[in-house]
């Protein structure tokens, strides 16, 4: 993040696929951590001591550990409107950074946090090129309501849809590593996220996955976008309050292509992450879903408008490259001994990302 390095010593710390996509980045020190477990946490804990501050992104459990260790911390959470309860770990935290979307605002208003700092979203600016092919950018593809091999399904399904509908060549298609290998017969694979930043730049269009990254990264970065059916509530949350202000790109959901009543998305979390835990295997081993599936992606691809609506989001809360993340965490913690920061990221599971 620019005015991060030029300020403080960082060591970075998790798990997973964010571990995976840290490690060759430009820090003195990079540790598999996993909070999860009693022995991750004490080691996260021992690393916490040893550091001036702590940077947690949008992991909750992280950001307690080190204010319980008596680290100034500051988290940065994209999902401030998504909560019904605020975590009460961000009113206790040294900087709480709230990125912007629709109702954080209100939200933060109706339940103010001691430290909220509103940021606009982080949005990469790349040079225009010239637009071709197609992106199937399915995220993670991660869910815990079913296995790596029903998600592995549903990404074959998913990938066979948009061959079918005669999207521009050539396709390229990113996923997790955990689920690219099972789909690797079809292209697929796992890049870093300034790869598939430049890639959706490029792309004449892409399929998408609704977390709240793609979101932004499409509103500043791509051609026409299509969103594929909600892995969480809160992805299917978003398409709606997005098709509420009128910024909605086309998009799938599940009952659109299973018969199944629509999920309520705002009902309660685990009844909801269960329905579409099932809707994913169902999709995954069904050939009449998978049909549907293919005339539906077909449908939209040959009416879906030409223009991004997804530009207002950026008109709204504008962008930030991480250089206002930045000056906020230097500022509010610049006073807290020699600068040495140790940056904590959970993993794709637990961000939802949005």
């Amino acid at each position: 993040m620019p005015g991060l390095r030029q300020c403080w010593r960082l060591v970075y710390a998790g798990k997973g696929l964010s571990l995976d996509l840290h490690t060759s980045s430009d820090y003195e020190a990079v540790h598999a951590c996993d909070v999860a477990t009693a022995s991750g946490a004490h080691a996260f804990v021992a690393l916490c001591r040893r550091a001036d501050a702590v940077l947690s992104s949008c992991d909750m459990e992280v950001a307690r550990l080190a204010v319980d260790a008596g680290r100034p911390t500051a988290l940065y959470d994209p999902l401030s409107w998504f909560y019904r309860q605020m975590p009460a770990v961000c009113g206790e935290v040294e900087l709480y950074l709230c990125q912007n979307f629709l109702g954080v605002k209100e939200r933060l208003a109706a339940d103010p946090a001691r430290r909220a700092v509103v940021v606009p979203p982080l949005v990469p600016s790349l040079p225009s090129m010239p637009r071709r092919g197609t992106l199937v950018n399915l995220g993670g593809l991660r869910h815990p309501f079913t296995d790596d091999a029903a998600c592995a399904a549903y990404g074959r399904a998913m990938v066979a849809a948009v061959h079918g509908s005669r999207s521009a060549a050539p396709l390229s298609i990113f996923t997790s590593g955990r689920v690219a290998a099972q789909l690797a017969d079809v292209g697929a694979t796992t890049v870093p996220p300034p790869q598939a930043r430049a890639e959706l730049a490029r792309a004449e269009q892409a399929f998408l996955t609704p977390g709240l990254g793609n979101l932004y990264d499409a509103a500043a970065l791509a051609g026409r976008t299509f969103f594929t059916p909600p892995f969480a509530d809160s992805q299917g949350q978003q398409l709606q309050l997005l098709r509420r202000e009128g910024l909605m790109p086309p998009a799938l959901d599940w009952h659109e292509i299973l018969d199944i009543e629509p999920i309520d998305y705002w009902g309660p979390q685990p009844q909801v992450m269960a329905a579409i835990g099932r809707a994913v295997a169902a999709l995954g081993s069904s050939p009449a879903a998978q049909s549907r599936l293919g005339a539906e992606v077909c449908a939209r691809v040959a009416a879906g408008p030409a223009e991004q609506p997804l530009r207002g989001l950026l008109e709204r809360f504008g962008a930030d490259d991480g250089r206002q993340v930045a000056q906020s965490i230097n500022q509010r913690l610049a006073g807290h001994s020699v600068p040495h920061a140790i940056s904590g990221e959970p993993t794709w599971g637990h961000t939802t990302t949005p």
